[in-house]
């Protein structure tokens, strides 16, 4: 992920606001000063204060994917805008109601940076949660997996409460007066909307993968009744799952376009595992409608109803067909899920052998040809045998 300053370091610096206090002097001899001048200064400190405090993102240079190598300081920017707080208090005390719209607008720009530095400490928290199921996901490691999105989950909340609330402080901040006390507001908002879009997108990635690991659990527990010929319960499982990955999926594609550019890495990484996972699920639930057709045509076979039995190991062929073909797909993750999609495409493809033999068993014994006919079906069994010892 790109390095990234979040201001412009030219554009947010101290400008006249805090220079305003020089003229406060100790000296005995010096004139009372008038309180509107007293309420001016006090608003332009605040505005000079939350400045420098939204300076601070700019002296960080971040990078999300590597979170423990970014060093940030939340106290002095914290401080900063404690004082800007007691600046505006005082003069919302001291004002006649004249000051009173540069006074709300200096409020709601201290919100803005508040929100800024919020945003940005609880992202990097939740990045750091985050580091574990980044570059590697390991099915086998679940409990990890689900710790670690956990505890993203925390920080990004605290994340996009500190978005609401600061998006409510730049809907109302009046934009020409804060202009005319000085505040770079253009320059803080543009950082604003970044960390927004940072936000919205670890938002969106940790929600769905939380789905994601829900639906990664019903499948170890399908793959477990598959293979102890559990079929029924394996169905609710994989149908359990199959609907997991897909909601997973449209979470990370539907929020995507929210979220911020650079991670792009991210999102193709999570829609690249929910539609290997969704093939992994569905392609079982095709091979379960295969076997019930298979268990079709074997009784279709029994009664002599050689025909009818035909037509069902060819419709079980095209679903083992098909699952095959849905577990060869692209993309799937390099690394990951390989001795899943592998006993899968065991079973798909001895499956569909099965359903092959069986076929052509149907079709000899309907030509009179039983001895074919019974050589055929015994391949089928010992095919049938072959995929449920995948």
């Amino acid at each position: 992920m790109e390095r990234r300053r979040f201001l412009a370091a030219a554009g947010v610096g101290v400008t006249g606001p805090l220079a305003g206090c020089t003229g406060v002097l100790d000296d005995e001899t010096a004139p009372e000063r008038n309180p509107a001048n007293e309420v001016t200064d006090n608003i332009r400190t605040a505005v000079g204060l939350a400045n420098t405090a939204a300076l601070s993102l700019d002296s960080v240079e971040t990078d999300f994917e590597d979170p423990d190598r970014i060093e940030f300081d939340e106290n002095e920017p914290r401080d900063r805008l404690a004082e800007a707080r007691t600046a505006l208090d005082d003069a919302e005390a001291d004002d006649d109601g004249s000051h009173e719209t540069e006074i709300v607008a200096a409020q709601a720009y201290v919100g803005i940076v508040e929100s800024m530095i919020e945003m940005f400490v609880e992202l990097l928290d939740s990045a750091s949660e985050l580091a574990d199921s980044d570059e590697s996901f390991d099915p086998d490691d679940i409990d990890r997996l689900r710790e670690s999105i956990t505890g993203a989950r925390d920080p990004i909340e605290r994340a996009v409460s500190a978005r609401t609330a600061g998006s409510e402080y730049r809907d109302s901040a009046d934009e020409s007066t804060l202009t005319d006390l000085d505040a770079e507001f253009e320059t803080v908002t543009d950082g604003f909307d970044e960390l927004v879009a940072f936000t919205d997108g670890f938002d969106v990635l940790t929600t769905g993968y939380a789905t994601l690991l829900d639906g990664v659990e019903y499948v170890e527990t399908a793959q477990e009744q598959f293979s102890a010929e559990e079929y029924d319960d394996a169905r609710g499982g994989f149908a359990d799952a199959t609907a997991a990955f897909d909601a997973a999926n449209s979470t990370f594609t539907d929020g995507r376009s929210d979220a911020h550019e650079e991670l792009d890495g991210e999102f193709d990484r999570a829609t690249g595992r929910s539609d290997s996972l969704f093939r992994l699920s569905s392609s079982h639930e095709s091979m379960l409608d295969g076997r019930e057709l298979l268990e079709d045509g074997k009784a279709e076979f029994e009664n002599e109803d050689f025909e009818a039995a035909s037509a069902a190991f060819s419709g079980a062929q095209e679903e083992f067909t098909a699952a095959s073909e849905a577990l060869d797909a692209e993309p799937r993750p390099d690394g990951e899920f390989d001795a899943e999609f592998d006993q899968a495409q065991c079973r798909a493809d001895n499956l569909g052998e099965a359903a092959e033999e069986f076929a052509a068993a149907a079709d000899a014994a309907d030509q009179g040809d039983f001895v074919e006919a019974d050589q055929r079906f015994e391949d089928g069994e010992d095919a049938l045998e072959a995929a449920e010892n995948c």
